[in-house]
C-alpha cells in the first residue's frame, strides 16, 4: 500500500466510527474551536519504516507506522469523557484489519494539560501493511 492509500484507509475508518463522538481536526482542513463544548479529536499518522519481510521466495514488502489521537478536552472537565473517548477508539481500532491495514495492540496516557490548558489524552496505534497490496 501507497502512504497515501494507508491514510485514507484510516482517516476513513477514523471519521465513519468517530464522527458522532466529537468534532475531528483533520489535517489540512479548516476546524472550528469548539469552545465551550466538549472535547475533540486530532489525529496524526506517523509512517514508520519500509523493509523486507522474510515470506516467500525473495521476501515481500512491510511498511509500519503509528496513528495518534489526541483527544482534548476544556479545564475543568475531568478526564471521564476523555477517557470514554480514548476506550471507544481502543476498541474500533484494536487488533482489526481496517483496508488492509493491521492494527496492534493500543495504547492511551495521559498527557495532562497542553500549552493552551487543555486535558490531553493521547492514543497510540501501531499498524502494518504490505506493500504493493491495495
Amino acid at each position: 500500500m501507497t502512504p497515501d492509500a494507508i491514510r485514507s484507509a484510516i482517516m476513513n475508518t477514523f471519521c465513519s466510527s468517530m464522527a458522532t463522538l466529537a468534532p475531528i481536526e483533520k489535517p489540512n482542513h479548516p476546524f472550528l474551536d469548539p469552545r465551550p463544548k466538549s472535547l475533540w479529536l486530532r489525529p496524526r499518522i506517523l509512517m514508520g519504516s519500509s523493509f523486507v519481510g522474510e515470506l516467500g521466495e525473495g521476501g515481500v514488502g512491510v511498511r509500519t507506522g503509528s496513528v495518534f489521537c489526541s483527544i482534548f478536552d476544556m479545564p475543568g472537565n475531568g478526564l471521564l469523557a476523555s477517557n470514554a473517548a480514548a476506550d471507544r477508539i481502543e476498541k474500533t481500532f484494536r487488533k482489526k484489519d481496517v483496508g488492509g491495514v493491521r492494527f496492534k495492540e493500543p495504547s492511551t496516557n495521559d498527557h495532562g494539560l497542553d500549552p493552551n490548558g487543555y486535558n490531553n489524552v493521547v492514543v497510540t496505534i501501531d499498524f502494518d501493511t504490505w506493500i504493493g497490496e491495495s
